[in-house]
């Protein structure tokens, strides 16, 4: 009797083991979360090159960031790229010294971000998860001039759960650097 319950209790742990070096322990891993954005904190690196310039503010368009060579055009890549905008205006929406305009106003606007989605492809064997890369430049009104560049590769496993939040945390980091 105490043989089979010995053995039923080294199956669990086996298992629970096996689950856990798999990463499909997900609902137990959790990220580190900011709690006031409710996004996990990334790090994308966007170079001022105008300082004084972005600080002045005014009408700003996100565009869409297009598929790029390494990653593959459709609805998925469609998605990331708007989780991106959503995450940089629900950042910029409140308090900011910019104010968003959408595609139809984007003939208004003083500074345009844009960019390309250059890499996404799944993690392969039993990581889950993403690989992304990102670039982009912030331009004044008509593209005269580079307000900023932007960088991002990222390797985005545990805390990330999927490739929508990767794109909506490089929005909001994006967002928040323009702010700064």
């Amino acid at each position: 009797m105490l043989q089979s319950v010995m053995k039923k209790i080294s199956v669990v742990i086996s298992l629970f083991v096996l689950l856990g070096l798999s990463g499909c322990l997900w609902p137990f891993s959790g990220g580190h979360k900011n709690p006031e954005a409710g996004v996990v904190p990334v790090s994308v690196s966007v170079e001022v090159l105008n300082p004084a310039r972005l600080k002045t503010g005014g009408k700003l368009y996100f565009a869409p960031f297009s598929a790029g060579v390494d990653a593959p055009a459709g609805e998925a890549i469609d998605r990331m790229a708007l989780m991106m905008v959503k995450g940089a205006s629900d950042i910029l929406a409140t308090g900011s010294r910019f104010v968003l305009v959408s595609g139809d106003d984007a003939a208004s606007a003083d500074i345009v971000v844009r960019g390309r989605i250059e890499t996404f492809r799944p993690k392969g064997g039993f990581k889950r998860g993403v690989v992304m890369e990102v670039r982009g430049d912030v331009r004044g009104a008509h593209g005269e001039e580079v307000l900023a560049l932007i960088y991002d590769h990222r390797d985005a496993a545990d805390a990330l759960k999927s490739a929508d939040q990767a794109a909506y945390a490089v929005g909001y980091a994006i967002g928040e650097k323009l702010q700064q």
